[in-house]
């Protein structure tokens, strides 16, 4: 997505390692580490209920977004 990107770069890259580079440069999922959780452990560790939590009166809250 860059055109001022050298194409060597992503080349050489691609030769040291197809799936880093893959993600990196092409926009491409890596299928090398998609097995790091498995359904289990996230279904676990995600909130059931109440989804969404009233504030805290003593917390500071901060947000970012990067479009």
């Amino acid at each position: 997505m860059n055109p001022m990107l050298p194409e060597h770069i992503v080349d050489n890259a691609m030769k040291d390692d197809v799936a880093r580079a893959g993600a990196e440069y092409l926009a491409q999922f890596r299928s090398d580490i998609d097995a790091f959780l498995t359904l289990e452990i996230v279904t676990e560790a995600q909130r059931q209920h109440p989804l969404i939590c009233p504030p805290l009166a003593n917390a500071r809250y901060a947000a970012f977004g990067d479009p």
